[in-house]
């Protein structure tokens, strides 16, 4: 070999020797990014406020510890809805029980119950209904009591309730009106908390 072709075939090698590296890095940049793209996790859906599934006059019941119905839900219709794990209810009836005592029921024209069931959110035509407490042949008792309202949160598990809105209140024939009241089935008491009026109507005492 001459040292011209020499020369030239040194040439045509040292233009070779680049170009084979370039496409060796190509090529592996390629490889890497297709290794990263199907080793990365696909990108997770954004949930939208679209309903998974109803139900229609359905009842839920809830136990307490000891094994004895501590609540009872119905409603004509339920929509949940996964993104905030809510059920909005039409109608709803929520009935909440204690051994040996009055029942409690609660009532609405909508409602909504938040994630894990926490809190009972109505609206519309709120209705609170207190059983009295009347004992076969006594004397004396507890009357029935209604509360009526706009709005009502409940807390089944703490057994208790709560709004901002007007409240009107029927204890036996007696009414008090307020704005804002705590309830609390636990100990039987409701509490106006402002601009409360009434009129009180003594029950006749039976002889």
């Amino acid at each position: 070999m001459t040292p011209r072709n020499l020369a030239r075939n040194t040439r045509g090698l040292s233009v070779l020797v680049p170009l084979t590296i370039l496409l060796m890095l190509v090529m592996l940049t390629t490889w890497l990014n297709r290794t990263v793209e199907l080793s990365a996790p696909a990108a997770r859906r954004a949930a939208t406020h679209d309903p998974d599934y109803t139900a229609n006059n359905f009842t839920i019941v809830r136990l307490s510890d000891t094994g004895e119905i501590h609540y009872v839900l119905t409603a004509r219709d339920l929509v949940h809805y996964p993104d905030d794990d809510t059920s909005h209810l039409r109608s709803p009836v929520f009935k909440e029980l204690q051994p040996g005592a009055p029942e409690v029921r609660l009532s609405s024209d909508r409602g909504i119950t938040t994630s894990g069931g926490e809190e009972v959110r109505l609206y519309d035509n709120v209705e609170i209904f207190r059983a009295g407490d009347k004992k076969p042949g006594a004397k004396s008792g507890t009357e029935d009591v209604r509360a009526t309202t706009t709005y009502l949160r409940a807390r089944p598990d703490e057994d208790t309730a709560d709004t901002p809105e007007r409240v009107v209140i029927h204890d036996g024939a007696s009414i008090l009106t307020g704005t804002g009241m705590d309830a609390s089935n636990r100990y039987r008491t409701m509490r106006l908390r402002s601009a409360v009026t009434g009129t009180y109507i003594q029950t006749p005492k039976k002889k």
